[in-house]
């Protein structure tokens, strides 16, 4: 969802960023069609966390200015490939 989110709300040189109300809405018009309900449930219920990390890569320049580290939202585990794998 993460991944979806920054992509949509990014700007790219063949498009403008959407604004977070249009991603959020094609992320929801998606469920359970495009994305897996219980990933968006997890997505939206950690949406001032979402909030405050797009605050801070929009100051500094987007996602690829900043080091990922992948947490699993189920486990809480840190690895560097996600859950799962």
């Amino acid at each position: 969802m993460a991944d979806v989110f920054d992509a949509l709300t990014s700007e790219r040189p063949y498009r403008k960023a959407w604004t977070v109300k249009q991603a959020a809405g094609l992320l929801r018009d998606g469920r359970g069609r495009h994305f897996d309900p219980a990933c968006l449930d997890a997505f939206f219920a950690s949406w001032a966390e979402v909030m405050a990390v797009y605050a801070t890569l929009s100051r500094r320049g987007g996602a690829d200015s900043l080091n990922w580290r992948v947490v699993s939202v189920t486990r809480g585990e840190d690895n560097e490939f996600g859950s799962g794998f």
